[in-house]
């Protein structure tokens, strides 16, 4: 049995509409108010270069993380994180060990197997028509397979912060998400569409211009949306954990990565298409907040979960340990791989704090665990 670390929370309030001003959250962070959010309909251009930056430490990377923008009912709104808030979330965290959540989802043994090795560069992924089960039923998809994304929690999913704002046009991208699609299917949206009542969270230096790797995560929160649609689209789909894994728990473990590739469509068009994927045992950490693997991708799949499988005698769980950015050039391997944004202790806390600040509510929120700098996650053991 797992061991449910409690973290001493804040008293919250519920916060029933942001106002069109600068304000202060139920912790006490305080918000710049910064306008009404503009939109395109271009997609972010990836380049395959990779640029070598100074690699921050845990504590300046979670206060940098910590900075926030929010698109929320078409406004935008910068975060001015306070210190001691910061502060008092380091101490939990070390407090606690590592902190990561486990999945409500579990299936039964054998519904999805490990893949065999393949060779990078040769397309081996294979589609997944059982979308309406999980696990595929908790990936998300764009119109048009823009991108991807990963229910991790009732109302939080996880996706990259390329695939919601374009930091070279400083401009927000559609914000519409379908869980579990296939474009092959009658009802190619099973589990409804969330179109522009998530609110969205990415890093302050994306808002302001950086496309670093480093800042390329979001954060999608569904609990304010109500008209049509369940605020807790995972609770129906099921969802993924989370896992601040280290280089042991990675390294010569099989990685999966499932999503919606926009090349899947058929010549006649499609605006939902059909879940794709692979797995590959090539990944590794390539620092506190960047993972490397040669697991086959296209197009379309930005912003989906890199995660390992852990199996009992009779379930199997999943833990999301990376967001998938694209293909890059490593000048410091010397070879060609896919690489995307690390789940480490930042993005886990940020998708348990950000939401319940805003919100006041902790509905749906996955459960704290303790969980070590350890090869295995203390659900599996």
């Amino acid at each position: 049995m797992p061991i449910t670390a409690a973290l001493v929370l804040p008293q919250f309030l519920l916060i029933s509409q942001l106002p069109l001003a600068d304000f202060t959250d139920n912790g006490d962070n305080d918000w710049r108010y910064l306008g009404l959010a503009q939109f395109t309909t271009t997609m972010e251009v990836h380049t395959s270069t990779y640029t070598p930056a100074v690699i921050p430490t845990d504590r300046e990377g979670l206060a940098d993380d910590f900075k926030m923008t929010l698109l929320a009912d078409g406004h935008e709104y910068e975060m001015k994180g306070k210190n001691y808030i910061v502060t008092d979330i380091m101490l939990a965290h070390q407090n606690a060990g590592e902190v990561a959540y486990t999945s409500a989802s579990d299936e039964p043994y054998g519904d999805e197997t490990d893949d065999p090795l393949k060779v990078f560069g040769t397309d081996t992924r294979t589609p997944r028509r059982n979308n309406t089960s999980y696990p595929f039923s908790a990936l998300l998809t764009k119109p048009f397979g823009s991108c991807s994304g990963t229910l991790v929690s009732g109302n939080v999913a996880l996706t990259a912060g390329h695939c919601v704002f374009n930091s070279d046009s400083k401009r927000w991208l559609t914000n519409s998400w379908a869980p579990g699609p296939d474009s092959r299917d009658s009802d190619q949206t099973p589990f409804g569409v969330y179109s522009s009542c998530a609110y969205i969270y990415v890093p302050s230096k994306r808002r302001n211009g950086d496309s670093h790797v480093h800042h390329d995560f979001a954060i999608i929160d569904f609990s304010r949306c109500t008209a049509g649609d369940a605020p807790n689209p995972g609770v129906t789909t099921g969802f993924h954990g989370m896992w601040d894994a280290p280089n042991s728990g990675i390294q010569n473990n099989y990685l999966h990565v499932y999503g919606t590739p926009s090349t899947d469509c058929p010549p006649a068009g499609c605006f939902y298409p059909t879940i794709y994927g692979t797995s590959n045992n090539s990944g590794w950490v390539k620092n506190s907040r960047e993972v490397g693997h040669r697991t086959d991708t296209s197009s379309g799949q930005s912003g989906s979960g890199v995660y390992r499988i852990f199996s009992s005698t009779t379930n199997r769980r999943r833990y999301v340990v990376g967001i998938h950015k694209g293909f890059t050039w490593d000048l410091f391997q010397g070879f060609s791989h896919n690489y995307g944004r690390k789940v480490n202790t930042s993005v886990i806390l940020f998708s348990y704090f950000m939401p319940m600040w805003i919100n006041g509510t902790t509905t749906g929120l996955p459960q704290i665990q303790w969980l070590g700098l350890s090869a295995t996650p203390p659900s599996s053991q």
